[in-house]
């Protein structure tokens, strides 16, 4: 509905009528159609694009007459509506969840971006959880170029940042508003779970496992080792390994080093690291590895009958002969790592029994 006033003085007072942009006049007290006037206002209901136009008020007593023109230009009315607020985190686009919420970690750059459209001139803004957002050091208030877009850019996103945010839209002939609610993540560096007095398990008989914190480890060549490293932190670390020689070895996917028949050549240090966007922690575990003792042993065989009064000398290994109450040497070396400790043990018997380097 639109009201056009007109008001108009003279001796005698004046006869008020309108002259609508079709040629109709209105007459005071009267109607015609959707139009009518009354104490000398026009009044129009349900207004149409086809009643563009000028209005004439027209006042008449008989000293004569004056108008005053009124043209009306009629646009078409859209209700204020909002889109879903966009969501950006670190440039890129974030679908909030079923209950409307968007949750990131510190230190990320954050976008929301209200888009409406109205017809009318209007007053936008920003508020979070009932208090007005103002542009500061982090906060920028900016209008986007696509249209009714207005967006809140927040830098270095902190915890106290974590809210309910409403743009809203005050357009006159109607205030309506969109909400998102954003979760901040609080980060913390990485911090490798350490247990230094672990002990070493055996699984099975061809695998070895322990947990990073111990600071050596002794395996036995051919068998497997496993290094469990775990580490808190947020975001959640990722877990690699790095060897003594700089060479980067692939964490499985519960981040623990494996190695598979180890050899001579495992023996290292290794290096369990956990990064995230926060920082780096770091553990380092020195791996050894062990031979089983071999002993050496002779093929040869001595058929040589005893000789009376000779003393013996054979590789162990060896079938030996020797006359009662003479010396026996028997020689026994054997390689292994660490370098085995040998002794000796008699099955049966009686005598003497030295051991010599």
């Amino acid at each position: 509905t639109a009201v056009i006033l007109c008001s108009a003085y003279g001796v005698p007072p004046p006869i008020i009528e309108w002259v609508l942009p079709s040629g109709d006049i209105v007459l005071e007290g009267a109607a015609l159609g959707r139009f009518s006037v009354s104490g000398g206002d026009l009044r129009i209901e349900n207004v149409q694009e086809s009643d563009e136009g000028n209005y004439k008020c027209r006042a008449t007593n008989e000293g004569g007459e004056d108008t005053a023109d009124t043209p009306v230009d009629v646009q078409e009315y859209l209700p204020d509506v909002f889109s879903v607020i966009e969501v950006e985190v670190d440039d890129q686009p974030v679908v909030p969840t079923d209950e409307n919420k968007v949750t990131m970690g510190e230190d990320s750059s954050l976008l929301l971006n209200c888009t409406f459209n109205t017809t009318s001139p209007a007053t936008f803004r920003w508020f979070k959880d009932g208090t007005l957002v103002r542009s500061d050091s982090r906060r920028t208030l900016v209008k986007l170029s696509s249209g009714h877009s207005y967006g809140l850019r927040i830098s270095s996103v902190d915890t106290e940042d974590a809210g309910v945010y409403f743009c809203t839209l005050d357009s006159g002939f109607s205030k309506t508003s969109e909400s998102v609610e954003i979760g901040v993540q609080p980060q913390e560096s990485p911090l490798i779970r350490r247990k230094p007095d672990d002990v070493p398990q055996m699984p099975s008989p061809s695998s070895v496992r322990i947990s990073i914190g111990v600071p050596m480890v002794t395996v036995v060549s051919g068998k497997e080792l496993t290094v469990t490293c775990t580490a808190s932190g947020s975001p959640n670390p990722q877990i690699s390994w790095r060897t003594s020689d700089g060479t980067t070895i692939d964490a499985d996917s519960s981040g623990s080093l494996v190695l598979s028949n180890v050899g001579n050549d495992d023996a290292m240090d290794y290096t369990c690291v956990a990064t995230n966007a926060k920082g780096t922690d770091e553990e380092t575990i020195k791996v050894k590895i062990a031979e089983p003792p071999k002993i050496q042993r002779s093929e040869v065989v001595d058929t040589e009958p005893p000789i009376p009064n000779d003393d013996r000398k054979y590789n162990v290994g060896q079938e030996s002969y020797v006359r009662s109450s003479r010396t026996l040497e028997i020689m026994c070396m054997a390689t292994g790592k660490p370098s085995p400790e040998i002794q000796w043990r008699l099955s049966s018997g009686s005598g003497q029994l030295s051991v010599g380097e």
